[in-house]
């Protein structure tokens, strides 16, 4: 257990599932069922592994156990990643907001617990950021005066809240503590990676160049041995990672190179927004060539399953390429018909992040 339990703290899922699976046998041969701190971290490495139906089997199996909140916590950020990488932004939303609603009734338990845990990835499933400053607020109760590893987490929450509500300086401030406790307690796989991603986009929405190097820094862990059992599930999330800085600075360049790496047909394991995101890339590289109704053609067919499959953090929001494509064609109301749901969703949400995350040629001409 100790050992599937580390390596699970440093997202090596192959061997994690293997000592994890080994005690669950153990259990099991002395007649006794599986205790949840065992079944949990087994859960996340299956998640990690892309194997998503079994974790949503144990998942199940789960909450039919008689849970404490902090398991009960634990099992509802899992079943959210489950969730969010089958294209269920629905029940993404229903999970997240349960684990908050557990973190708030005993914050000093749970929020430390938890932190590492609360993923970032669901930025811009609308209705999800409320869920986010909730979680950030009951972090803050109880963080104290003396600095935690944990703290991190929350902080790069928050970039992610500013970045999204176009707030630039709480943006900054936000990244700046993060930096400061990564330096002083650096290490931890989950809070590197949250940092990079965030990094590189608020960089390349700030004219930085380092935005570039983070994304492809973070695409060729995947060649280390160490990243064997991330490559298979996440290798191409990552380069759609890159896809998306490389539309917002105008570095062509790389965006079609991973357009290229993005059109093999989405593997079993790869979470469902990859076929979102080929569209979006065919759509992006067409406008690039100058084939506008090739580039209205990959857009509308994303549009069609954009409010399933979104994952903004891996593609543009794929209603502005429309809207633009049309724009180019001189259709000025299609495109009107196409951007409204995006001002809509906008100002709904007090956010601009959608539209922030385009090139500034694109912006203009909206």
């Amino acid at each position: 257990y100790l050992r599937g339990l580390a390596a699970w703290r440093r997202w090596d899922w192959l061997n994690s599932r293997a000592h994890l699976e080994r005690a669950v046998a153990t259990e099991e041969a002395a007649g006794r069922a599986p205790r949840a701190v065992i079944l949990l971290p087994l859960m996340g490495s299956l998640n990690g592994l892309g194997e998503r139906e079994a974790a949503e089997a144990l998942g199940e199996r789960l909450a039919a156990l008689p849970l404490g909140d902090a398991d009960r916590a634990a099992l509802a950020l899992q079943q959210a990643w489950c969730a969010m990488a089958a294209g269920r932004p629905d029940r993404v939303l229903a999970s997240f907001h349960g684990f908050v609603a557990l973190a708030a009734r005993d914050p000093a338990r749970l929020c430390p617990r938890t932190a590492y845990r609360a993923h970032t990835a669901y930025v811009g499933i609308p209705g999800m950021l409320a869920h986010y400053e909730a979680y950030v607020r009951t972090c803050r109760t109880v963080e104290g005066d003396a600095a935690a590893p944990w703290h991190a987490a929350p902080r790069l929450m928050e970039a992610w809240i500013h970045l999204w509500r176009g707030e630039r300086a709480a943006c900054e401030r936000a990244l700046a503590e993060a930096d400061e406790l990564r330096r002083r307690f650096g290490g931890i796989a989950p809070i590197e990676d949250a940092a990079a991603r965030v990094g590189a986009l608020y960089a390349a929405l700030t004219g930085r160049p380092e935005g570039r190097e983070l994304c492809w820094s973070l695409v060729k862990r995947f060649e280390h041995p160490r990243g064997a059992s991330l490559k298979v599930a996440f290798e191409r999330a990552y380069v759609c990672g890159v896809s998306k800085v490389a539309w917002v600075t105008g570095h062509d360049a790389d965006l079609r190179e991973c357009e290229r790496r993005l059109r093999a047909p989405r593997g079993p394991r790869e979470w469902a927004f990859i076929d979102l995101a080929q569209r979006v890339l065919a759509g992006q590289v067409a406008l690039l060539d100058g084939r506008l109704d090739a580039a209205e053609t990959e857009f509308a067919h994303a549009v069609g399953v954009h409010e399933r499959l979104r994952f903004v953090q891996g593609h543009a929001d794929p209603r502005i390429g429309l809207a633009h494509a049309r724009l180019l064609r001189g259709r000025r109301d299609a495109a009107w018909a196409a951007l409204a749901p995006v001002v809509a969703e906008c100002l709904a949400e007090d956010v601009v992040g959608p539209l922030l995350c385009e090139p500034p040629a694109v912006r203009a001409a909206m």
